[in-house]
């Protein structure tokens, strides 16, 4: 449990967070399905960490494209900083490349395109995003 969201399992792990298919709950058996991005616990001593950590989260609401997955909830709890995020159904790409190898299936190209102009839309969009001043963010995708 962290916060209102029970965490059902952990789905990836990284240098600076890890993230976990979660479950929202609230009010009158009310459920949602989420995805929870919690920063390391040996890292949420460090202001510097934690600071970028919530400015990603901060960012990444300012971000609304179909190519990109929205924020809902931002909080901490007993120095677990963590934030929620939109949950799309179905396999990443990862997976999808791993499945095809084990097959010897090449992905089809046209499926590969679609993918890659998606993946291009939603960084040209951020990358282009600016404040409601016309300022650019500046968002750069460190991942990508």
């Amino acid at each position: 449990q962290l916060g209102r969201y029970h965490l059902i399992r952990q789905l990836a792990i990284g240098g600076m967070a890890e993230v976990y298919l979660a479950q929202a709950v609230g009010i009158e058996r009310f459920q949602k399905l989420v995805v929870l991005k919690r920063i390391l616990p040996q890292l949420a001593n460090s202001p510097q960490y934690v600071r970028m950590f919530l400015d990603e989260a901060r960012l990444l609401a300012l971000l609304d494209h179909p190519n990109i997955v929205q924020v809902f909830d931002i909080g901490s709890q007993v120095g677990n900083y963590y934030f929620a995020m939109e949950y799309v159904q179905g396999k990443d790409v990862r997976e999808v490349l791993s499945a095809a190898a084990v097959q010897q299936h090449p992905i089809p190209l046209g499926c590969a395109i679609s993918i890659v102009q998606g993946v291009c839309r939603g960084l040209h969009y951020a990358h282009e995003r600016c404040d409601n001043a016309g300022i650019a963010l500046g968002i750069i995708h460190r991942d990508v």
